[in-house]
């Protein structure tokens, strides 16, 4: 028995500091503005809304009586819609993609497998125009 009273304080003193958080966790910081973006107004102030990525927003004006007058308020055409191709005279042509891919399979006609043409839906990465090549991700 009395050995085990040997390390009573010494327990005692482990479980004190393991319950006892630091001084510097407790002191009250303002978060940075970062960390206040949200959507509860219905504002994104940031991609994706938040920080956590959420994709929310709480719109409360929008309900199953007026969802049929909904109408287009603005579009957005994303930039890899179109692609460029670098000219013999130094210049870049940009055109979609299907029109890019014709353009260079008539130059080297032996570039791809037949019925494996590039598509958008194929792709891994945004394509990249380096030197005057054109990089995308293929299954050749």
């Amino acid at each position: 028995m009395r050995q085990s009273m040997r390390f009573a304080p010494v327990l005692l003193l482990a479980a004190l500091l393991w319950a006892v958080p630091p001084a510097h966790a407790q002191q009250d910081t303002a978060p940075g503005p970062w960390q206040t973006y949200d959507t509860s107004d219905g504002e994104w102030r940031s991609y994706a809304g938040d920080i956590g990525g959420k994709k929310y927003s709480p719109l409360d004006q929008i309900d199953a009586s007026n969802f049929a007058d909904l109408e287009l308020a603005w579009e957005w055409t994303s930039v890899d819609h179109r692609v460029s191709k670098t000219t013999p005279g130094g210049g870049e042509w940009w055109a979609p993609l299907d029109a890019v891919v014709e353009a260079l399979v008539e130059e080297t006609p032996n570039l791809y497998r037949t019925g494996h043409l590039p598509s958008p839906t194929g792709f891994q990465a945004t394509p990249l125009m380096v030197g005057g090549v054109l990089y995308f991700n293929t299954p050749l």
